[in-house]
């Protein structure tokens, strides 16, 4: 997530630096940051979701191997 973001904010930092109008503006930059807040929430939530059930299966697993020589 990081190194695609900081990819396409170079590559928008390089058209900024080159005067070029449309690719260039600075409104780029906030469309970045709310993606890549979107995608850290994205992110987040299927950890969120799926912690429950790494944990039921790490406790199962215990279980199982506690019988196990």
């Amino acid at each position: 997530m990081l190194f695609t973001l900081s990819l396409i904010s170079f590559i928008f930092f390089f058209f900024s630096q080159e005067a070029i109008p449309f690719f260039g503006a600075r409104f780029w930059y906030l469309f970045i940051f709310l993606g890549g807040i979107f995608w850290a929430l994205m992110i987040f939530r299927k950890y969120k979701k799926s912690l429950p059930l790494q944990k039921q299966h790490a406790s199962e697993r215990a279980q199982y191997e506690k019988y196990l020589p």
